[in-house]
């Protein structure tokens, strides 16, 4: 799953987003073992997750004002 909060993602898109944020092609993608494939996208996931709860938390305050 990656930058879907939840929704799930192909593996097409999956192998899209990691070679995009890696700066890899298909042949380099696919020469990574799959554990390290999926903790890439478990990272990205996190990352991606984490700066969506910051820009809300951002939003939030400045309503505040």
């Amino acid at each position: 799953m990656l930058y879907g909060e939840g929704k799930v993602r192909s593996e097409a898109y999956g192998r899209y987003v990691v070679c995009k944020e890696m700066g890899w092609d298909w042949h380099t993608y696919m020469a990574q073992p799959p554990f390290f494939i999926e903790e890439i996208s478990i990272i990205m996931n996190q990352e991606a997750q984490k700066t969506n709860k910051e820009t809300k938390n951002a939003q939030r305050k400045g309503r505040r004002k």
